[in-house]
């Protein structure tokens, strides 16, 4: 299990998980709008950084470690590089990628199995940290 999660960060961070837009530049046929919230285009950046949900998902999770302004990025390797260059968070290192892992499972819930969303409240994610 640990191996196919590394493999999973991995190919996030590449931004070679099977969203939509990846999907339609290997040719594949589909919506390119978000499942979600029907507006915006389906991208790593959107369900990880722009879509509501992860919006405030990220800023639970900084005003958690008492970062409030850390994760404000477009792009998720600066976030990730900010992350990791801030020294008093070496304790939290491995906070970003369940943070990913947590928003990627709890899309394909919403998708596949028709559940909603959970509330704005990340203690799923910091009860495993």
């Amino acid at each position: 299990m640990l191996q196919r999660r590394q493999k999973y960060l991995w190919l996030t961070i590449l931004n070679k998980i099977p969203t939509w837009d990846y999907l339609q530049r290997r040719c594949y046929s589909g919506p390119r709008f978000c499942m979600l919230c029907k507006t915006g285009e389906e991208s790593t950046s959107h369900i990880f950084i722009h879509y509501p949900y992860a919006i405030q998902v990220w800023k639970d999770l900084n005003n958690w470690i008492g970062h409030p302004q850390l994760w404000i990025y477009n792009l998720m390797e600066e976030g990730l590089k900010a992350w990791f260059d801030t020294p008093v968070l070496k304790n939290f290192r491995v906070v970003p990628f369940i943070t990913l892992w947590g928003l990627w499972l709890e899309k394909n819930k919403c998708i596949f199995e028709g559940t909603a969303l959970p509330s704005f409240q990340t203690s799923w994610i910091i009860s495993i940290v």
